[in-house]
């Protein structure tokens, strides 16, 4: 299923303002897909990411700038220089706007590679064997929020989408093999496959906030191998100038570490430092590549610079950090952390900056939890039924 791809078609509708209307810098035309879903042919839920894009924005940031430009480009439609192609993150103070146009007349391309445990398994998916079909289901964007318009231009975006493919590969055994694998099934024994999956969440930061905050999720996952935070301003959602998929802020901060099942992970905070002569990034730079390597081992670079990586001036630049831990590399057991049974919730703790290096001065914030978990789906041979447990 890791061969597996999306294709799909973006157009401008009739009475859409001239724009010029671009795609997202670093995730493309992904940018339209809100959430995703995938589920059995018995109806259970095998797979589930809300803000999709905001996670493949994450796992794009760990690519490299060559990558982004070449694949990423004649993929996904996203900048041609992703380097330098910052996101635009703030409606009343648009820099400039980077990314692919889409064409007045026609339409723009995109072929994807899911992010998604269901697509990423260790093991092939006997989706043979299984009772009805597998499907996957997804949910599109507000008007507003995919696409993005050229400072001084006609506003008034109208898209849609059209030619939705999802092309598998296939894998089909010789009959001795079948016939061998269908006995094993009928003897009633599970068929156990293993993935790494995400969980989202989202909390609110309210306009004007400063200093020390302590901002509380949850989860319920029985393997939990790592915690990614990353923030973006509300207003953007709903702005036709800001890409609100890619534009992160690192809202000053100055060092964070989380609370969870009630002790701090690390034990001493994570530090960083963006102030001139004195710029110390590099350990949440490394913390967030150990936290998205569980799903993914092939993080050869970043799409950031030294100065990119942490706005300076985060109330008009969007930088490229997520603040993330790895709970592998600060507890005794290998195989994530168990926190089914914890009745206390997920804790992010921070010390954010003040005036122009924290955005959220200037409105409010969304911050996005993505915990990283195990998932193993498992084949009932006796019944067909595929399901997820995590």
């Amino acid at each position: 299923m890791s061969k597996a791809y999306l294709k799909f078609n973006v157009r401008l509708l009739a009475g859409a303002g001239a724009g010029p209307w671009l795609t997202d810098p670093i995730i493309g035309g992904v940018s339209v897909i809100e959430s995703w879903r995938v589920v059995s042919g018995t109806g259970a839920l095998l797979s589930e990411e809300q803000h999709y894009s905001n996670l493949v924005t994450i796992h794009h940031l760990n690519n490299t700038v060559s990558s982004r430009e070449t694949n990423g480009q004649c993929t996904e439609a996203s900048a041609a220089a992703p380097l330098t192609a910052l996101a635009s993150s703030n409606p009343a103070g648009i820099l400039a706007v980077f990314g692919t146009v889409v064409p007045a007349a026609g339409f723009l391309g995109i072929t994807h590679k899911p992010v998604c445990p269901f697509f990423n398994a260790d093991k092939l998916m006997p989706l043979g064997y299984t009772a009805g079909t597998v499907y996957l289901s997804i949910t599109l964007a507000p008007v507003a929020e995919p696409l993005t318009m050229v400072a001084g231009g006609a506003a008034g975006v109208l898209w849609d989408t059209f030619g939705w493919e999802l092309h598998v590969p296939i894998l089909r055994p010789g009959n001795e093999f079948a016939q061998n694998f269908r006995t094993l099934l009928a003897s009633g024994m599970p068929i156990n496959i293993h993935s790494v999956g995400f969980q989202n969440s989202q909390q609110n930061i309210a306009q004007g906030t400063t200093g020390a905050i302590t901002s509380t999720f949850s989860t319920r996952k029985r393997s939990v191998k790592s915690l990614m935070t990353c923030f973006r301003r509300a207003d953007t959602f709903v702005s036709e100038v800001c890409n609100a998929c890619s534009g992160l802020k690192c809202l000053g901060i100055t060092n964070f570490n989380y609370t969870v099942g009630g002790i701090r992970v690390p034990s001493a905070p994570i530090n960083a430092n963006t102030a001139a002569g004195a710029v110390n990034i590099g350990e949440v730079y490394m913390e967030q590549k150990k936290a998205i390597g569980h799903y993914d081992s092939d993080l050869e670079g970043t799409l950031s610079n030294i100065t990119q990586y942490m706005q300076v001036v985060d109330t008009l630049t969007s930088s490229r950090c997520v603040f993330a831990v790895d709970l592998e590399s600060y507890d005794e057991g290998i195989s994530g952390k168990n926190l089914s049974g914890q009745g206390l919730p997920l804790v992010l703790n921070a010390t954010l900056g003040v005036g122009a290096t924290n955005a959220a001065t200037l409105a409010a914030i969304v911050a996005d939890l993505w915990v990283v978990h195990d998932v193993i789906y498992q084949l009932d041979g006796i019944n067909g039924t595929l399901t997820a447990s995590s």
